[in-house]
């Protein structure tokens, strides 16, 4: 194993769970990549304090989670968004996407629905999420696939092993597709102990993406 990976400290050093692993993946995905990981165990040990003897937190911890995990939501599912269009470029196209390209499309669709911005800020705006979420970008993006939701997993070990499951096959993709050249990916990985789900299921791009993006449709 690369010691330079790091994993997400949901296991103890001898393979038992974290008390509430699910609240500390809460408290790490709501934390921007330049957040220290001393805050993110603060948050985190603050809910769990809250009320240990509930699966639902009460209201000091719903402040917190309210405040925290909560924030700036728009950014995490903009870098959730970047990654569920860099598996469609790959899935339609069945080569290596680019990041370029993903940022592009996901500006595109999400101009095509809302057109409350200019399509060239979107586009800054989803660059700058997946900037400040990159490395838990696989997490927000299992987030927004909701299979299962992100509420479902508060006190459902079975639930939070099932969203880690599929987070960790868009980990995969992410590593098989993009890791090394100029793609920045230091992700906190899903420890490796949690099954793999990589069967990601995505709408293929239209014809009038793929010339959004400068590919041309594939014959046939």
């Amino acid at each position: 194993m690369n010691p330079s990976r790091r994993f997400l400290p949901l296991f103890t050093p001898d393979e038992n769970w974290i008390e509430r692993p699910d609240l500390y993946l809460l408290a790490r995905m709501g934390s921007e990549d330049g957040e220290e990981e001393g805050v993110v165990r603060q948050v985190y040990e603050v809910m769990c304090r809250s009320d240990g003897t509930r699966t639902e937190l009460d209201s000091f911890g719903k402040t917190v989670e309210r405040h925290h995990i909560r924030q700036k939501l728009s950014e995490r599912l903009a870098a959730a968004h970047v990654v569920l269009e860099l598996v469609r470029i790959a899935a339609t196209t069945g080569k290596p996407p680019s990041e370029a390209k993903a940022l592009r499309l996901a500006a595109f669709n999400h101009h095509k629905t809302f057109r409350k911005s200019s399509l060239e800020s979107l586009e800054r705006n989803f660059r700058r999420g997946f900037s400040a979420y990159r490395n838990t970008a696989h997490l927000q993006a299992a987030m927004v696939l909701q299979e299962p939701s992100i509420l479902a997993i508060e006190g459902s070990v079975e639930n939070t092993v099932r969203f880690l499951s599929r987070a960790r096959g868009l980990e995969r993709f992410m590593d098989n597709n993009l890791a090394g050249g100029s793609f920045k990916w230091s992700p906190w990985r899903v420890p490796p102990r949690i099954p793999i789900t990589s069967d990601i299921s995505v709408k293929r791009l239209t014809i009038h993406e793929l010339m959004l993006i400068g590919t041309a449709p594939t014959p046939g």
